[in-house]
């Protein structure tokens, strides 16, 4: 077997050696050859200095680092930095069992992308319950907003480096959602995409506040899919108010009234037209707003 394994870090000092050690122990026995690329991102403790040290001690070992806090930019820097086609993408703290490395690697041999899920199984989500309801909510978001099927976007994953690097530039490195906004783009694409159980635990409590967390992540979920969500409401109020105006003056004509014979109702038919009108407008502003986006990503 050989794959490269990415590990984003970011104030990880405390646990970096150790956990190093445990995944290095790990890989020893079923691969031929690999490497760990540790891509520190914005540390403000001792990462850098010890990521360093770890890579001169163990071989296979890179460190590539990145000035500020930004997971989308780790992923796309070892991503586009690994020596093999086989990429996994694996936590720092250990959450996810090692198994997922193994698994995913021969599954690879026929799929594009492997996702870990936590949402597969009803207990395999083992985090604090705060967490497990935000993530569920979120990803409820997900599949109704994105018309998906994909339960968990946001935990481990293996990919094809060469059908992976054909989209990864699409995705702004700043978006909060940029593991989602990946695997999505690779759907759209035909990417043959599959999901398999993995248990998460709590290994420590999380370094963002949930509440920020939250906020972020479907402010950018609403940019993602504002588009979708203005057809969604504005075609049928628009429609509706369109029957309802014709019909209206349908009933006039027949009656040969020179007024409506409900006139607030015919205002009100044409206030829907409007708003309707309005909505789509909308829609297609954020959309322009989301390519734009896209065009110009860093």
């Amino acid at each position: 077997m050989q794959a490269s394994l990415i590990i984003p870090l970011h104030n990880e000092a405390s646990i970096l050696e150790q956990n190093i050690e445990a995944i290095l122990n790990y890989l020893k026995p079923f691969f031929i050859d690999y490497e760990i690329l540790l891509i520190e991102n914005g540390s403000l403790d001792s990462t850098i200095s010890m990521a360093i040290k770890i890579s001169h001690k163990y071989g296979r070992i890179r460190v590539l680092i990145i000035d500020e806090a930004c997971l989308g930019e780790a992923l796309k820097r070892g991503i586009k930095e690994s020596s093999f086609q086989k990429v996994i993408y694996f936590p720092i703290d250990l959450s996810i069992p090692f198994d997922f490395i193994k698994d995913s690697i021969t599954l690879l041999d026929e799929w594009d992308i492997v996702i870990g899920s936590k949402h597969l199984n009803s207990d395999s989500d083992r985090r604090r319950i705060h967490r497990r309801i935000f993530s569920r909510y979120f990803h409820w978001l997900v599949k109704r907003l994105c018309r998906t099927k994909i339960s968990d976007t946001t935990c481990v994953k293996a990919y094809n480096k060469e059908k992976i690097t054909e989209v990864i530039d699409k995705i702004p490195s700043i978006s909060q959602i940029f593991e989602t906004e990946l695997i999505l783009e690779a759907q759209r694409r035909g990417f043959r995409i599959t999901e398999i159980p993995v248990v998460v635990t709590d290994n420590r409590t999380s370094r963002q506040a949930i509440i920020k967390k939250v906020q972020y992540k479907l402010r950018d979920l609403m940019t993602f899919e504002l588009s979708y969500m203005a057809f969604l409401v504005g075609l049928p109020v628009l429609l509706f108010g369109l029957i309802i105006m014709i019909f209206l003056i349908y009933e006039k004509i027949k009656t040969g009234l020179t007024g409506f014979p409900s006139p607030y109702s015919f205002l009100i038919s044409v206030l829907m037209v409007f708003t309707g009108i309005q909505i789509l407008f909308f829609g297609l502003l954020a959309n322009m707003m989301v390519q734009i986006r896209r065009n110009t990503v860093r």
